[in-house]
């Protein structure tokens, strides 16, 4: 009897298990990722001059646009030959299908990525936008040092040109302890020249909010965008390492009644939830003093459960969000109208070899959900072993990945 009970615990764990994985579909992967160079010759010359390591290439941040899945290389390390690049996405009609490490093409052309003025510096995260822009939030930074001010760049995709570039105030917007890592956009393709950019800096623990119709930005300060000192100890990939990062994540509701959102955010290092509105946000004249209770605390997700990036699906309300020390995927249904805490969360995928440090998620306006994997923590702290997979890209339909779990509509 004790040897069947024993048999029975472990089918209905590793059955479990395979149902959180098998929600997530691996569709990428890379052991090392390569660029699309003119010829042999230039790779083999970028090479000799240092202007590309292999092993200094990491991918941060994704998004997607019709067949192309976009991607950010930031240069964290010397080698990083084109820092905004995209792959196409495997089709019927093309013949990418049974490509699962494909050569990265620089966006929107090798020449806007080399390292001038008014090109592109570094690019830490990406997003496409129903108007059919791509934003791009470049943190000017190269190899620890701010090389270039950071700015905000956005590029018609349907003409593959860049049509706005905002460099953000200095001593305002930013400083050189500033942290730029996530940014959310705010639009809809019935008015697209009335968009807001939410840019995190966790350096300083404010929000830089941008204004596109007036080409200007404004600073948010709030007690709950800084970081929680208990949950700052992260052990991530066997690497250890303590994050003092504040606010990171960042997820925007369906338009309300009065046609703002509700911006639902956490620090990285923290297990809190917050929201506010974004009508808070768009006020570049917020008296604090007044409107420090239009934040609200919206509850803990628990121990270890500190996460990073978010992203929501209109169509559910549920909220995806990255488990940074549990390698996972968890998710809360914000339409429910349940309380936010560890009985409320679902979880979608977990695994500690395919997920470890998942750096970015978000949800397509097909309803898609995708999710990068990058061992961040090991290649910012240790060494990644090139004949491993270090980076993975997986997708999954919003209702498949919510199938089973706390967060279904039904």
């Amino acid at each position: 009897m004790v040897l069947l009970a024993i048999l029975v615990v472990a089918i209905l764990s590793l059955t479990a298990h395979f149902s959180q994985s098998s929600r997530l579909t691996e569709i990428f992967n890379w052991k090392q990722v390569d660029f699309a160079f003119p010829n042999e010759e230039e790779r083999r010359l970028a090479q000799t001059r240092g202007q590309f390591v292999a092993e200094n290439c990491l991918p941060v941040s994704l998004d997607k646009w019709h067949d192309r899945l976009f991607l950010a290389v930031p240069r964290h390390k010397n080698g990083v030959p084109s820092t905004l690049n995209y792959v196409m996405l495997p089709n019927s009609n093309n013949k990418n299908k049974s490509i699962t490490s494909p050569i990265l093409m620089p966006y929107p052309s090798w020449e806007s990525n080399v390292r001038e003025a008014r090109n592109l510096t570094s690019v830490v995260k990406v997003q496409s936008d129903p108007c059919d822009r791509l934003w791009a939030l470049d943190s000017g930074v190269v190899e620890g040092k701010m090389e270039q001010p950071p700015s905000v760049q956005v590029y018609d995709l349907r003409q593959q040109m860049q049509i706005r570039f905002f460099q953000l105030k200095e001593k305002t917007d930013y400083t050189e302890e500033s942290k730029f890592s996530n940014m959310v956009v705010d639009v809809t393709s019935a008015n697209c020249d009335n968009a807001f950019l939410y840019i995190a800096d966790s350096g300083h623990n404010h929000i830089v909010v941008y204004n596109y119709r007036t080409n200007d930005s404004h600073i948010i300060h709030h007690n709950y965008l800084h970081f929680d000192p208990l949950f700052g100890d992260f052990t991530i990939g066997g690497v250890n390492f303590q994050w003092q990062t504040g606010i990171h994540g960042m997820s925007l509701s369906p338009l309300t009644r009065d046609n703002f959102r509700v911006m639902y955010f956490h620090p990285l290092a923290s297990t809190t939830e917050f929201a506010v509105t974004t009508k808070v946000l768009q006020n570049r004249s917020l008296d604090f003093s007044r409107s420090n209770f239009d934040f609200k605390v919206m509850g803990s997700r628990g121990t270890g459960s500190q996460s990073g990036a978010s992203s929501l699906d209109e169509e559910t309300g549920v909220i995806f969000y990255a488990l940074l020390v549990k390698s996972g995927v968890g998710c809360w249904n914000t339409f429910r109208g349940e309380e936010y805490n560890e009985k409320s969360m679902g979880l979608v995928a977990e695994d500690n070899a395919t997920l470890i440090y998942p750096s970015d998620i978000r949800v397509d306006r097909t309803g898609v959900l995708w999710v990068l994997s990058n061992k961040l923590p090991v290649f910012l702290y240790s060494k990644l072993k090139p004949e491993d997979i270090n980076v993975r890209i997986f997708k999954s339909t919003v209702r498949n990945a919510i199938k089973g779990t706390v967060c279904d509509e039904m």
